[in-house]
Protein backbone atom coordinates (compact mmCIF):
# COMPACT_ATOMS: atom_id res chain seq x y z
CA UNK A 1 0.00 0.00 0.00
CA UNK A 2 2.74 1.81 0.86
CA UNK A 3 4.67 1.66 -2.25
CA UNK A 4 1.65 2.30 -4.33
CA UNK A 5 0.80 5.68 -2.58
CA UNK A 6 4.46 6.62 -3.14
CA UNK A 7 4.12 5.88 -6.90
CA UNK A 8 0.74 8.42 -6.89
CA UNK A 9 2.60 10.68 -5.38
CA UNK A 10 5.58 10.86 -7.95
CA UNK A 11 2.68 10.73 -11.07
CA UNK A 12 0.91 13.75 -8.94
CA UNK A 13 4.28 15.12 -8.87
CA UNK A 14 5.07 15.01 -12.60
CA UNK A 15 1.89 16.76 -13.25
CA UNK A 16 2.56 19.56 -10.80
CA UNK A 17 5.81 20.20 -12.40
CA UNK A 18 4.51 20.18 -16.06
CA UNK A 19 1.48 22.35 -15.13
CA UNK A 20 3.88 24.95 -13.14
CA UNK A 21 6.17 25.30 -16.35
CA UNK A 22 3.92 25.78 -19.08
CA UNK A 23 4.07 29.28 -19.12
CA UNK A 24 7.94 29.49 -19.03
CA UNK A 25 9.62 32.04 -21.28
CA UNK A 26 12.62 29.48 -22.53
CA UNK A 27 12.45 26.20 -22.87
CA UNK A 28 14.67 23.45 -24.29
CA UNK A 29 13.41 20.11 -25.89
CA UNK A 30 16.94 17.52 -26.63
CA UNK A 31 17.19 14.56 -27.59
CA UNK A 32 19.91 12.25 -26.28
CA UNK A 33 22.32 8.88 -26.86
CA UNK A 34 23.02 7.84 -23.49
CA UNK A 35 26.87 5.57 -23.23
CA UNK A 36 27.03 3.36 -20.15
CA UNK A 37 23.85 3.55 -18.12
CA UNK A 38 23.63 2.64 -14.77
CA UNK A 39 21.04 -0.53 -15.95
CA UNK A 40 24.03 -1.90 -18.39
CA UNK A 41 26.77 -1.47 -15.49
CA UNK A 42 25.37 -3.19 -13.04
CA UNK A 43 24.07 -6.16 -15.98
CA UNK A 44 28.12 -6.19 -17.18
CA UNK A 45 29.31 -6.62 -13.38
CA UNK A 46 26.81 -9.46 -12.75
CA UNK A 47 28.06 -10.97 -15.85
CA UNK A 48 31.84 -11.10 -14.99
CA UNK A 49 33.41 -14.27 -13.87
CA UNK A 50 33.88 -13.72 -10.51
CA UNK A 51 30.42 -12.73 -10.08
CA UNK A 52 28.07 -15.47 -12.03
CA UNK A 53 25.62 -16.80 -9.82
CA UNK A 54 22.31 -14.56 -9.78
CA UNK A 55 21.22 -15.20 -5.64
CA UNK A 56 17.76 -16.02 -6.78
CA UNK A 57 19.03 -18.65 -9.54
CA UNK A 58 21.43 -19.77 -6.97
CA UNK A 59 21.31 -23.53 -5.18
CA UNK A 60 24.06 -25.22 -3.38
CA UNK A 61 24.37 -28.86 -2.44
CA UNK A 62 26.86 -31.49 -0.62
CA UNK A 63 26.47 -35.07 -1.54
CA UNK A 64 28.57 -38.04 -1.51
CA UNK A 65 31.74 -35.22 -0.26
CA UNK A 66 31.08 -33.68 -3.37
CA UNK A 67 30.33 -29.83 -3.47
CA UNK A 68 27.69 -29.17 -6.06
CA UNK A 69 26.32 -25.43 -6.89
CA UNK A 70 24.13 -24.25 -9.58
CA UNK A 71 23.57 -20.85 -10.58
CA UNK A 72 21.99 -19.04 -13.70
CA UNK A 73 24.98 -17.12 -15.62
CA UNK A 74 24.28 -14.05 -18.00
CA UNK A 75 26.55 -13.16 -20.77
CA UNK A 76 25.36 -9.64 -22.14
CA UNK A 77 25.25 -9.18 -25.53
CA UNK A 78 23.79 -6.02 -26.45
CA UNK A 79 25.46 -2.84 -26.65
CA UNK A 80 26.02 -0.07 -24.27
CA UNK A 81 23.70 2.89 -25.80
CA UNK A 82 20.60 4.31 -25.57
CA UNK A 83 18.19 6.91 -26.21
CA UNK A 84 16.05 9.75 -24.52
CA UNK A 85 14.36 12.90 -24.89
CA UNK A 86 14.82 15.62 -22.25
CA UNK A 87 11.90 19.03 -22.02
CA UNK A 88 13.12 21.68 -19.69
CA UNK A 89 11.43 25.23 -18.82
CA UNK A 90 14.44 28.04 -17.08
CA UNK A 91 12.46 29.32 -14.17
CA UNK A 92 15.30 32.19 -14.68
CA UNK A 93 18.81 33.07 -15.96
CA UNK A 94 20.57 30.13 -14.15
CA UNK A 95 18.10 27.94 -12.81
CA UNK A 96 15.35 25.25 -14.62
CA UNK A 97 13.44 22.16 -13.85
CA UNK A 98 12.16 19.10 -16.28
CA UNK A 99 11.18 15.83 -17.29
CA UNK A 100 13.20 12.73 -19.23
CA UNK A 101 12.03 9.85 -20.76
CA UNK A 102 14.43 7.09 -21.69
CA UNK A 103 14.40 3.87 -23.32
CA UNK A 104 17.37 1.47 -22.43
CA UNK A 105 17.47 -2.46 -23.87
CA UNK A 106 19.74 -5.24 -22.41
CA UNK A 107 19.96 -8.22 -24.51
CA UNK A 108 21.85 -11.31 -22.93
CA UNK A 109 22.29 -15.15 -23.23
CA UNK A 110 21.81 -17.41 -20.04
CA UNK A 111 23.25 -20.30 -19.15
CA UNK A 112 23.22 -23.14 -16.53
CA UNK A 113 26.78 -23.83 -14.62
CA UNK A 114 27.29 -26.37 -12.89
CA UNK A 115 30.30 -26.86 -10.56
CA UNK A 116 30.94 -29.83 -8.95
CA UNK A 117 33.89 -29.85 -6.49
CA UNK A 118 35.06 -32.95 -4.64
CA UNK A 119 38.40 -34.14 -2.66
CA UNK A 120 39.89 -35.26 -5.63
CA UNK A 121 38.33 -33.86 -8.76
CA UNK A 122 36.79 -30.62 -9.70
CA UNK A 123 34.73 -29.75 -12.70
CA UNK A 124 32.55 -27.26 -14.28
CA UNK A 125 29.42 -27.73 -16.60
CA UNK A 126 27.73 -25.13 -19.04
CA UNK A 127 24.60 -25.66 -20.92
CA UNK A 128 22.69 -22.37 -22.86
CA UNK A 129 19.36 -22.14 -21.10
CA UNK A 130 17.97 -19.23 -23.49
CA UNK A 131 17.89 -15.73 -23.94
CA UNK A 132 16.48 -12.76 -22.06
CA UNK A 133 15.47 -9.52 -23.26
CA UNK A 134 14.96 -6.57 -20.84
CA UNK A 135 13.62 -3.50 -22.08
CA UNK A 136 13.50 -0.26 -19.51
CA UNK A 137 11.71 2.86 -19.82
CA UNK A 138 12.35 5.37 -17.37
CA UNK A 139 10.70 9.11 -16.21
CA UNK A 140 12.75 11.23 -14.02
CA UNK A 141 11.93 14.89 -13.23
CA UNK A 142 15.76 16.90 -13.31
CA UNK A 143 16.84 20.25 -11.69
CA UNK A 144 19.50 22.05 -14.22
CA UNK A 145 21.72 24.79 -12.89
CA UNK A 146 23.65 26.61 -15.14
CA UNK A 147 27.52 27.67 -14.39
CA UNK A 148 27.83 29.70 -17.79
CA UNK A 149 25.03 30.66 -19.76
CA UNK A 150 26.31 32.26 -23.25
CA UNK A 151 24.33 32.89 -26.36
CA UNK A 152 26.61 30.26 -28.35
CA UNK A 153 27.84 28.77 -25.44
CA UNK A 154 27.20 27.58 -21.94
CA UNK A 155 27.84 24.93 -19.15
CA UNK A 156 25.88 23.31 -16.42
CA UNK A 157 24.95 20.35 -14.20
CA UNK A 158 21.82 18.97 -13.32
CA UNK A 159 20.39 16.00 -11.16
CA UNK A 160 17.64 13.52 -11.83
CA UNK A 161 15.28 11.44 -9.61
CA UNK A 162 12.40 8.84 -10.86
CA UNK A 163 11.17 5.48 -11.77
CA UNK A 164 12.26 2.68 -14.02
CA UNK A 165 10.01 0.46 -14.97
CA UNK A 166 11.64 -2.77 -16.37
CA UNK A 167 9.71 -5.13 -18.92
CA UNK A 168 11.54 -8.53 -19.73
CA UNK A 169 10.53 -11.17 -22.68
CA UNK A 170 12.67 -14.30 -22.65
CA UNK A 171 12.90 -16.14 -25.97
CA UNK A 172 15.04 -19.54 -27.12
CA UNK A 173 13.70 -21.59 -23.80
CA UNK A 174 11.64 -24.27 -23.37
CA UNK A 175 7.81 -23.84 -22.83
CA UNK A 176 7.82 -23.60 -19.23
CA UNK A 177 10.30 -20.81 -18.96
CA UNK A 178 9.58 -18.96 -22.27
CA UNK A 179 7.80 -15.90 -22.28
CA UNK A 180 6.19 -14.30 -25.33
CA UNK A 181 5.29 -10.80 -24.06
CA UNK A 182 7.51 -8.65 -22.58
CA UNK A 183 5.75 -8.68 -18.86
CA UNK A 184 6.92 -5.81 -15.99
CA UNK A 185 8.66 -7.60 -13.62
CA UNK A 186 10.07 -4.47 -11.36
CA UNK A 187 9.77 -0.89 -10.95
CA UNK A 188 12.50 1.33 -8.88
CA UNK A 189 13.89 4.87 -8.32
CA UNK A 190 16.31 5.39 -10.99
CA UNK A 191 18.27 9.01 -10.59
CA UNK A 192 21.16 10.29 -12.67
CA UNK A 193 24.14 13.07 -11.47
CA UNK A 194 25.75 15.04 -13.96
CA UNK A 195 28.09 17.92 -12.52
CA UNK A 196 28.96 19.03 -15.74
CA UNK A 197 27.27 19.72 -19.10
CA UNK A 198 28.42 21.63 -22.22
CA UNK A 199 26.90 23.01 -24.87
CA UNK A 200 27.48 25.10 -28.06
CA UNK A 201 25.68 26.25 -31.18
CA UNK A 202 23.34 29.28 -32.62
CA UNK A 203 21.20 30.56 -30.00
CA UNK A 204 18.46 28.12 -30.69
CA UNK A 205 20.29 24.94 -31.89
CA UNK A 206 23.04 23.78 -30.00
CA UNK A 207 24.63 20.49 -29.97
CA UNK A 208 25.18 19.04 -25.93
CA UNK A 209 28.00 16.72 -24.21
CA UNK A 210 27.05 15.30 -20.63
CA UNK A 211 28.80 13.91 -18.65
CA UNK A 212 28.09 11.56 -15.12
CA UNK A 213 26.81 8.62 -13.85
CA UNK A 214 23.31 7.30 -13.64
CA UNK A 215 20.28 5.58 -15.87
CA UNK A 216 21.10 8.68 -18.46
CA UNK A 217 24.80 6.70 -19.00
CA UNK A 218 28.25 8.15 -17.93
CA UNK A 219 28.27 9.81 -21.41
CA UNK A 220 25.69 11.03 -22.94
CA UNK A 221 25.68 13.76 -26.49
CA UNK A 222 22.87 14.74 -28.47
CA UNK A 223 21.29 17.91 -30.01
CA UNK A 224 18.89 20.76 -28.12
CA UNK A 225 16.64 23.42 -29.65
CA UNK A 226 15.63 26.50 -27.43
CA UNK A 227 12.26 28.08 -27.50
CA UNK A 228 12.29 31.50 -26.55
CA UNK A 229 9.30 33.84 -26.35
CA UNK A 230 9.79 37.37 -27.91
CA UNK A 231 9.45 39.16 -24.62
CA UNK A 232 12.29 36.87 -23.27
CA UNK A 233 14.41 37.37 -26.68
CA UNK A 234 13.91 41.63 -26.23
CA UNK A 235 15.41 41.52 -22.56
Amino acid sequence: MITIMKKYCLILLYIAISICCLAQQERHIALGLGYYSHAYISEEYNSSDHNYYEQENYSYDVINDTIICIGTRNELISKPFHFNIHYAWMLGKIAGIGLCLGYDHLSMKQYIQTDKTSKHKSYTDINYYGELNRHIIYLMPEAIIYYLKRDHFSMYGKFGAGLRFNFEKKIKYDEKSRSDKANIEESSLYCQFTPLGLEGGTKNLRGFLDFGYGGQGVVQLGVKYIFKDKSSTEE
